[in-house]
């Protein structure tokens, strides 16, 4: 009730991701489900995958030096999935925009689209992060290490994202001024400064 509406997303662990964990899941009201992406594994496989999660929505998860990778989303589609979604690779503890340009995410984000499939953006993400990723319009983007990480979930945590997300009757491309706020232009002025805004920073 303090979160509003939300889309519950489940990702089974990697060893689990078999047909009956992923209709489980989508029994047990998971709208979207995540599982990592095996190149091995055939075609016939993955479309069996993807029938079993229904009506939940499966996405793969790749490593970021794989987004530009057109084979992959073309397997994807022939597959049924609905989406692909960037993640750190292993044991890369990197954050996102670490492992990839905002260049490379954008087209990520166009070639899912050109292919008529959701893209979404992950990978140890921080409340700063929001604005610069929704400026690519992601269908999806995820925060785990923002929000409690692995454990509890930190509602106030939860808040202070939320804030910088806008509603969906706001996309992104469309975000403008709220009526009544003045606008300020200040020209010429340089001033030498240090801005962090990471955690880490």
């Amino acid at each position: 009730g303090q979160l509003g509406a939300a889309t519950l997303c489940a990702s089974p662990p990697a060893d689990g991701a078999d047909a009956s964990a992923l209709a489980g899941l989508a029994g047990a009201g998971a709208a979207l489900i995540k599982i990592a992406w095996r190149d091995g594994a055939e075609a016939a496989g993955r479309a069996a995958l993807a029938q079993a999660a229904r009506p939940a929505r499966l996405f793969a998860a790749i490593p970021a030096d794989r987004a530009g990778d057109p084979a992959l989303l073309d397997a994807l589609v022939a597959a049924g999935w609905a989406g692909a979604m960037i993640e750190p690779a292993g044991r890369d503890s990197r954050a996102l925009l670490e492992r990839a340009s905002l260049a490379q995410l954008r087209r990520f984000v166009a070639e899912c689209r050109a292919r008529g499939v959701s893209s979404g953006l992950s990978g140890a993400l921080e409340p700063p992060d929001a604005p610069r990723l929704l400026a690519l319009a992601p269908d999806v983007i995820g925060f785990r290490r923002a929000l409690g990480g692995e454990g509890a979930l930190d509602l106030a945590a939860v808040a202070r994202l939320r804030v910088l997300i806008p509603r969906v009757e706001a996309p992104p491309a469309a975000m403008a001024p709220a009526a009544g706020v003045d606008r300020v232009f200040v020209r010429d002025l340089v001033v030498d400064m240090r801005i962090g805004v990471y955690a880490r920073e």
